[in-house]
């Protein structure tokens, strides 16, 4: 995904939506994220499936 977003009253909730519609985020996946000065990189967590 590549998208530039201006934080402005509703930049939040612009950027929460697109970041879930990009992972397809479902409730209780898990995320991991770093950063660093001037950047954050957020990954889905992948984990094996126990069936």
């Amino acid at each position: 995904m590549d998208k530039l977003l201006k934080l402005d009253k509703t930049g939040d909730s612009r950027l929460l939506k697109e970041i879930k519609k990009s992972l397809g985020l479902k409730l209780d996946d898990e995320l991991f994220l770093f950063s660093g000065k001037d950047y954050l990189v957020i990954k889905k967590v992948q984990r094996p499936s126990m069936i």
